[in-house]
């Protein structure tokens, strides 16, 4: 797992060719511009969503993973808090999903901000629980560019 700042994204671009080519397309691209929706980067390869979204209580909330796709999140406008922990021992609350690449689990996170101008990158072992509150809603705008393993 990766968290950082978006002025420092090309430390990571030599993580590999797909996860660079993500790492530009959110260097370069203005999504305030763009509406919700899907875009395709690299056909079949690399994806990117953008939403815009209230977040949710983070009791609620079960962390993922994913096994097909790594992901690479990005906020733009706005804040939320992200769940995180290393996939270990934890429990599988919910199988994995084939069609939509996600296994969740039920798990103890530790919390950290994520602010406009950030972004992380989530590998298969790296449980996340993204779009999340501790106190009180807040509204955030992101992307998530899906980048094949």
């Amino acid at each position: 797992m990766i968290l950082d700042k978006i002025e420092n994204t090309k430390q990571y671009q030599g993580l590999s060719l797909r996860i660079k080519k993500a790492l530009r397309y959110i260097s370069k691209t203005d999504f305030t511009k763009l509406e919700n929706g899907t875009y395709d980067i690299v056909k079949d390869e690399i994806f990117a969503i953008v939403s815009r979204f209230e977040t949710v209580d983070a009791k609620v909330e079960k962390p993922e993973v994913h096994r097909k796709y790594i992901d690479i999140q990005y906020v733009f406008e706005g804040e939320e808090v992200l769940g995180l922990a290393i996939k270990q021992s934890q429990t599988v609350y919910q199988e994995y999903n084939v069609d939509d690449d996600y296994e969740l689990y039920d798990a103890d996170l530790e919390y950290v901000k994520f602010g406009k101008g950030m972004f992380a990158i989530f590998f298969p072992n790296d449980l996340h629980a993204p779009s999340v509150h501790i106190k009180k809603a807040t509204s955030a705008s992101k992307v998530v560019v899906k980048v094949l393993i």
